[in-house]
């Protein structure tokens, strides 16, 4: 029962010793939180154009044909998907 006691003792001091306090917060100058924005909206831009390649790419694979066998256009997946609905 001792060793539980003191490996809580030890957990609660390094909890302790790792909390935020007034210390080691601080506000970032306006200069650090323009460019803290900037490189924000850079990463947002970059997901958007991935998010909507990534859409039309599953699009064009959902209207996507084929020749048949007999020569005649086959669609190649015959489901209807509701991606259109989702373009901004």
């Amino acid at each position: 029962m001792g060793q539980v006691k003191l490996a809580l003792l030890h957990l609660k001091d390094a909890i302790a010793n790792n909390m935020a306090n007034e210390k080691n917060l601080r506000t970032p100058t306006t200069k650090e939180a323009r460019e803290i924005g900037r490189k924000g909206g850079i990463a947002s831009g970059k997901a958007r154009l991935a998010k909507k390649t990534a859409r039309e790419y599953a699009i064009a694979a959902l209207e996507a044909t084929t020749k048949g066998k007999d020569g005649n256009l086959v669609t190649i997946v015959k489901c209807v998907c509701k991606l259109r609905q989702y373009d901004g």
